[in-house]
């Protein structure tokens, strides 16, 4: 036999002694998947969280906030508060957080940008003790959507299933711009 035909060989006899190793060894990848689908987080009750619908339902909308197609974070449209000065708008939507995450905690997701330089954007939890969050429009981008969280224990909640979720823009001397989109709530 010559020296080609034995390395011929030794390569197919390789290929099947890979072939029949992968046929004989457990599917870990497909185990590990699996474990991690039942442990990965799932978004909570947030109704309407892009705003894509043709209307805010079931966020209730009071002053000057409308959908915008005009450079959402993602999808198609986002909610645009643009607020006169000294006035203010609000987005307002009762949550059903389902259960928390193994820590007992959530965390309130959504991305926002503001050209605005006065003004603050009023995060609450209404019907909680978590006190929320008070972001002034100056600290948040102009150019790009920025992610911010708040993070809450389930005991905030005081046993209840429920409570409202309100972002309110609160315009200062001028007039208060803020680009609201992806609002989520994930059990941590």
């Amino acid at each position: 036999m010559s020296t080609r035909c034995k390395i011929n060989k030794l390569r197919f006899r390789g290929k099947q002694s890979t072939l029949k190793s992968k046929k004989s060894r457990p599917n870990y990848t497909r185990k590990k998947e699996m474990v991690k689908r039942r442990t990965r987080a799932r978004i909570a009750q947030v109704r309407n969280a892009g705003f894509e619908d043709a209307t805010f339902f079931p966020w209730r909308d009071v002053g000057n906030v409308f959908l915008s197609r005009i450079r959402p974070n993602i999808g198609r449209q986002h909610a645009r508060f643009e607020v006169a000065p000294n006035r203010s708008a609000s987005l307002t939507q009762l949550v059903f957080p389902g259960r928390p995450g193994p820590t007992a905690w959530y965390r309130l997701i959504f991305f926002a940008n503001s050209p605005s330089t006065t003004g603050v954007l009023q995060v609450s939890l209404l019907g909680t003790l978590h006190p929320g969050r008070v972001i002034p429009l100056l600290n948040i981008p102009t150019s790009r959507y920025q992610m911010f969280s708040i993070t809450f224990p389930a005991s905030a909640l005081r046993g209840r299933s429920s409570f409202e979720l309100e972002f309110r823009v609160n315009a200062g001397a001028r007039i208060g711009i803020l680009n609201l989109d992806t609002v989520v709530i994930v059990p941590v």
